[in-house]
């Protein structure tokens, strides 16, 4: 009886062109399209973003500067928010779930947030600071008391947390 060596060279050849083939298939899968989140005041987008009295923010205008079909453009931003507000009204975690591995954060923030620490129309300040300070106040709107950080903290919370 005689042993074919014709076996022993086709499985090597077999595996190989499976492995090519998994591997073409891979290759030509088709990349997510990574989206450009934009966060921030009405210098971004102006209250809801409907352009109410003629009112824009730069944000409604960006996705011009891009190929949207290589970039998604989401405009987050809301009118009046200041680092704060964008935090304590849930609208950062709505962003933060979004993002995925390849997309990218935007922010502008500032005039909202040299506004008072509380007040009874709109507590939206931050302590003027880049450092890790921070004090306790009682929110009127809310009712209840709040620690309020440096703008530069919140700056920096926004960082970490799309980075993670």
């Amino acid at each position: 009886m005689t042993i074919s060596s014709r076996p022993r060279t086709t499985w090597p050849l077999l595996i190989g062109l499976v492995l090519l083939a998994g591997w073409l298939l891979g290759a030509a899968a088709p990349k997510p399209r990574p989206t450009l989140y934009l966060i921030g005041d009405s210098t971004v987008k102006n209250g809801q973003g409907r352009g109410d009295g003629g009112l824009w923010g730069w944000g409604n205008y960006l996705p011009l500067a891009f190929d949207t079909t290589r970039l998604r453009v989401e405009n987050d931003a809301r009118g009046g928010t200041s680092t704060r507000t964008f935090r304590s009204q849930g609208l950062w975690d709505k962003v933060r779930v979004k993002i995925r591995p390849g997309d990218y954060v935007m922010m502008q923030f500032g005039h909202n947030d040299s506004s008072p620490l509380t007040d009874s129309t709109r507590a939206r300040g931050t302590i003027k600071s880049n450092s890790d300070d921070s004090q306790e106040v009682f929110n009127y709107l809310t009712k209840q008391k709040e620690v309020v950080h440096s703008y530069g903290w919140y700056l920096r919370q926004f960082v970490a947390e799309a980075k993670a």
